[in-house]
């Protein structure tokens, strides 16, 4: 019995320290689990602070949360407020507009629009050099843009050319006569078959003769066009008819312009001249011709060959660049130079000293004109060296200067000095010296010494 109680109390204090060892691992596996959820909860936190920095900084980037297409209007909206450019390329049918520092955002494919004046919008995002959103709005006519910024929305409202809107006055409209080709003996093959009517005008090309210029409107049938005349215009509507064909770009004297748009359910063609002259119309089958008079002016010119020599030499002190129209709101000129380069086909290099803002509207301006007008605004200047445009501060090109200036006389030193003897025949040695220094033909470090007894000349100067 006392052996028992003895080894009862042997085991007591083992089993008290083994319950102690328990609670201390229990308390050990506590402590590691709690450092464990510390960590993944500073990682989570860490991380999600990161992401919402990161969302913060892609939402202070204005984006384009709408785009809508009314008739001969587009509305163009942004989360934020914005500065946008807008030009017509040489393209009648197209206006570009840029969005400065702005994301196209779910934008990214063509918008086709079914209202009028618009017939589709595609927008495009530009990385670099700068991030911009570029919209390129085709329009069904020639049209005038009109930009109106309000609120973060533009609206860019198209006005047709008024002579769209014109009616046809019934007692000025012209009989258009239908020309038969040369009759033939009918037979099995070759009697005429009646055309359709045609519902699509499928090229416009030009003849010329002597004192004639042909236009020739070709469809995929016969036309019956309404044809009237309004001083230097001449104005054909045909109804029920699409053009899927755009004027020519190239034009021919008389013709200054051809432009193509709907009025009234018809299509309407303007062809604009350069002065009133005489014309007929008529139809051959598949064709409308227009027949215009060149006058006895033009063709004496023409023969001369002056009319190219006024191409190709442009008047002196004159801007030749291509017209644009530009619309800038509190817009940094640095892409404004970048986006002139995409018009005009010159590099533009632009020092880093150039900075500013700007407010401008221009409207069918050449483009070296507005590039004159910015650089005067700015204090810049501006040096062409081939096809690039380098634009810099005028202290820095007045520096630049200065320092050639001193380079091209340091290099003059360092040269070293050569001596050249010229006898002189049949002049006084005194005379020709006198002349030579009055010509001021030596360099600052070049003189000249006469000997009178060998009547010769010696020259000390860097060989030239």
């Amino acid at each position: 019995m006392k052996q028992r109680a003895k080894s009862k109390e042997k085991k007591e204090p083992i089993a008290k320290s083994m319950k102690q060892r328990a609670k201390g691992i229990k308390l050990y596996a506590l402590c590691f689990l709690f450092s464990a959820f510390s960590l993944l909860f500073a990682i989570y936190g860490c991380a999600t602070t990161s992401a919402i920095k990161e969302s913060t900084e892609v939402d202070e980037t204005p984006v384009i949360t709408g785009i809508d297409i009314q008739d001969y209007t587009a509305t163009i909206k942004v989360n934020k407020p914005f500065s946008y450019t807008l030009y017509r390329p040489d393209d009648p049918y197209k206006v570009v507009v840029e969005l400065l520092d702005v994301r196209a955002g779910s934008f990214n494919m063509k918008i086709i629009s079914d209202k009028a004046g618009i017939t589709e919008i595609a927008p495009y995002q530009v990385e670099s050099p700068s991030l911009l959103t570029r919209l390129e709005i085709l329009l069904q006519m020639p049209s005038e843009a009109e930009p109106e910024y309000r609120d973060n929305e533009l609206k860019i409202k198209l006005k047709t050319k008024e002579v769209f809107k014109e009616e046809v006055p019934k007692q000025e409209t012209i009989k258009v006569a239908e020309t038969k080709e040369a009759e033939e003996p009918l037979t099995a093959e070759s009697e005429e078959i009646t055309l359709p009517k045609a519902t699509e005008i499928t090229d416009i090309s030009y003849e010329r003769s002597a004192d004639k210029l042909n236009m020739i409107i070709k469809g995929n049938g016969s036309f019956e066009p309404a044809v009237f005349s309004l001083d230097d215009r001449i104005v054909i509507d045909i109804t029920d008819i699409v053009s899927s064909v755009q004027p020519p770009k190239e034009v021919v004297t008389p013709i200054k312009a051809i432009r193509i748009g709907k009025y009234d359910g018809n299509t309407r063609m303007i062809v604009d001249l350069k002065e009133k002259i005489d014309f007929d119309i008529s139809t051959i089958r598949d064709s409308i011709i227009l027949a215009l008079t060149i006058p006895e002016a033009e063709r004496i010119k023409e023969e001369k060959g002056e009319a190219k020599e006024e191409a190709e030499i442009p008047l002196q002190g004159k801007y030749t660049g291509k017209n644009i129209s530009l619309d800038f709101q509190d817009a940094d000129i640095v892409p404004i130079f970048r986006l002139l380069a995409d018009i005009s086909g010159y590099n533009i290099v632009v020092s880093p000293e150039v900075k500013g803002k700007l407010t401008m509207k221009l409207i069918n301006v050449p483009w070296d004109q507005a590039l004159d007008i910015i650089l005067k605004t700015f204090s810049l200047g501006k040096s062409i060296e081939g096809n690039i445009i380098r634009i810099a501060p005028h202290t820095i090109f007045a520096k630049e200067s200065e320092e050639a200036v001193k380079a091209k006389e340091a290099e003059m030193k360092a040269i070293p000095l050569e001596t050249k003897i010229f006898p002189i025949s049949y002049a006084d040695v005194a005379t020709v010296e006198k002349a030579i220094k009055d010509a001021k033909i030596l360099s600052s470090r070049g003189s000249i010494s006469t000997d009178k007894r060998t009547s010769s000349l010696t020259i000390y100067d860097v060989a030239s």
